[in-house]
């Protein structure tokens, strides 16, 4: 399913998936742009990998991924920008083998941008978005919203902006995962409101 907005552009959306009395609910973001964009929803895996195959080859490039459980399938949403820049997309993988991932995609110039998280069976996983980047960054994930914010107040310290952030229940205890990128510009960081 392919959408598309006259006038405004996605820049980032798919971060919240709900249903409401059995219907499915988005919440996205827009801002104007004159870019090429796409914006794919309710896909399974394989076809969500083609999807970002076949739209890397028309110079769109992935920027945001959602990804939901519905009457015990997976599904993926994807929002695409403009680009011809490096690119890569890992799914599947657990924590070590993320960071892995990471750490190596890092050395080739390319910049996580976008990183979620669920359950396979009984272990936890990650699926990770990468742009082409030189600037500084970091990872950090499991961490208790205390130490959460202590680490993004440090890291603030360095330059380093919260540029996404994923959440998730372990042992009835909220833990969070989040990704920096060098910035100098203002910030904040909100949490729990209604």
């Amino acid at each position: 399913m392919k959408k598309k907005l006259q006038l405004m552009q996605i820049i980032f959306a798919c971060c919240i998936f709900t249903t409401v009395q059995a219907q499915d609910l988005y919440t996205g973001v827009w801002r104007s742009g004159t870019d090429g964009y796409a914006l794919y929803g309710g896909l399974g895996w394989n076809d969500f990998n083609t999807k970002w195959q076949d739209l890397a080859g028309q110079n769109l490039r992935l920027v945001d991924i959602s990804i939901y459980d519905k009457n015990g399938t997976r599904y993926y949403n994807g929002v695409w920008r403009a680009g011809t820049d490096g690119y890569a997309l890992v799914n599947g993988v657990n924590w070590d083998d993320f960071v892995t991932q990471w750490k190596s995609l890092a050395k080739k110039n390319l910049r996580l941008v976008d990183i979620e998280t669920y359950m396979k069976g009984s272990t936890r996983v990650y699926a990770g978005v990468w742009r082409a980047g030189t600037d500084g960054y970091a990872l950090y994930g499991g961490l208790s919203w205390d130490n959460f914010v202590s680490k993004w107040e440090s890291l603030a310290k360095q330059k380093l902006r919260l540029i996404d952030v994923a959440s998730y229940m372990q042992n009835g205890t909220r833990l969070y995962t989040g990704v920096w990128r060098a910035g100098t510009d203002g910030y904040a960081l909100l949490n729990g409101l209604d």
